[in-house]
């Protein structure tokens, strides 16, 4: 009796939806298919930019190896990204959330790029970016190595991340791979805990209406998102609910929307969604709007007893895109954190730089510095070996040089620097540079 009178109401909606479309059209429904030409001359600036990634397996393995997750090594890479590379300074990479699109962090960007280096990009599945090749790429391994191949192409070595919700349950999962890449990290209201999914992502991957919502998605289902995202309805203007409504109409979107929802259905049943947030080692600071009604505030209680190190801010009366919603206060305690002192606990730190060239080809293992401690209150600094070109050498030494010099003068610290040299030359042009 109880299935009856599911699909009954199911038959009863759809009927309802056909009787909408006749008298509404397909504007209203969001029936429509936008061409992305259409949408990159409304939306898209001088900035933007597409990386096209195209990998044949055997490329990806012989660059990452086991690495990276088995479909992308058996299937290889083909996709092409929109992102924008704006400013100058240390990287910080930021990675908006469900439904949105590098637009979220257009306040953020006009108020640190002055300082950084901001690279932005549309997740797979979301924006001007559109469709991946197949659904798997939705899903967490494969969405947190394309992360590290998009990183990669750009020559990116170390650099800070941000993600808000969606974006920030792949930054955390990225830190725990790659927490040699990572200098901070901040996390704005992140998925990481199994929850009750919002209206909109739990109606549109309800598998009685996904054939629906892989052709439509109503205008006024997507307003109502657009409003639940905001602490402060009143700053929800026309314009902003036209951009997520238009950016979900891009051909193909509807369809990789509802392929999101479904893997974030199927990720939240499984009981070890937050496995690994306890192990995360990179300093984190946590965002969280205190009227988030897609990831409550509440949840904020399991990240400060899972991660105590982590800084929390919490913003009183804000939603769920805080960055978005009140960008100069965010983007000012974001600059904040990554100016501050490094924290209590360090996590290794990678001297020298990345050469982009083949392993073998680097002048490696020139220097190994072992056993620099620094007391804190937890923890240690430990300075790892690091791989520099031969002319970079001089340069690469020297840097150690000021580097223990300054923990050797540290107050407070007791720093005891013991070098493995395994080059006499490294250990010559080190022996001057002290």
């Amino acid at each position: 009796m109880h299935l009856y009178h599911i699909v009954t109401r199911g038959q009863r909606a759809a009927l309802a939806v056909v009787a909408v479309v006749v008298v509404s059209g397909c504007a209203t429904l969001g029936a429509l298919s936008l061409p992305p030409e259409a949408l990159q001359q409304k939306y898209g600036t001088k900035e933007d930019a597409y990386l096209c990634i195209s990998m044949a397996p055997e490329e990806v393995e012989k660059r990452y190896g086991a690495s990276v997750d088995a479909r992308l090594r058996n299937q290889g890479i083909t996709i092409t990204v929109r992102y924008r590379d704006q400013g100058q300074g240390d990287v910080v990479v930021l990675l908006h959330g469900v439904c949105s699109s590098l637009e979220t962090w257009d306040g953020w960007v006009q108020r640190m790029r002055d300082s950084y280096r901001i690279v932005r990009l549309d997740i797979p599945g979301f924006g001007l970016t559109g469709p991946a090749p197949d659904r798997s790429y939705y899903k967490k391994e494969v969405a947190v190595d394309l992360l590290h191949v998009f990183v990669d192409h750009l020559g990116i070595d170390e650099f800070s991340i941000v993600g808000s919700s969606l974006g920030g349950y792949i930054a955390w999962n990225y830190a725990l791979k790659h927490p040699e890449r990572i200098r901070n990290m901040i996390l704005i209201d992140p998925v990481g805990y199994n929850q009750d999914m919002p209206f909109l992502i739990s109606l549109a991957s309800n598998p009685l209406i996904t054939p629906l919502t892989r052709r439509m998605m109503p205008r006024f289902l997507l307003d109502i998102a657009v409003r639940q995202v905001y602490g402060d309805k009143s700053k929800v203007t026309p314009s902003i609910r036209q951009r997520y409504f238009d950016l979900a109409m891009r051909k193909g979107n509807k369809s990789s929307y509802v392929d999101v929802f479904v893997e974030m259905r199927t990720q939240n049943k499984i009981p070890g969604l937050s496995n690994g947030i306890s192990e995360i080692k990179v300093p984190v600071m946590i965002m969280w709007g205190t009227k988030d009604e897609w990831i409550p505030y509440r949840y904020i209680e399991n990240w400060k007893k899972d991660l105590p190190s982590a800084r929390i801010i919490s913003y009183e009366g804000v939603g769920h895109i805080p960055m978005e919603e009140i960008p100069e206060r965010t983007a000012q305690d974001a600059m904040d954190f990554l100016r501050s002192p490094t924290h209590p606990y360090t996590p290794p730190y990678r001297l020298g730089v990345r050469t982009g060239v083949p392993d073998d080809t680097i002048f490696g293992a020139l220097l190994g510095v072992a056993g620099l401690h620094m007391r804190h209150q937890e923890g240690s600094l430990v300075l790892y070996m690091a791989t520099v070109r031969r002319h970079q050498l001089g340069t690469f030494a020297s840097v150690v040089a000021r580097t223990l010099r300054k923990a050797s003068t540290t107050p407070g610290s007791n720093c005891v620097p013991a070098l493995t040299l395994s080059s006499l030359t490294a250990a010559s042009l080190l022996k001057a540079s002290l």
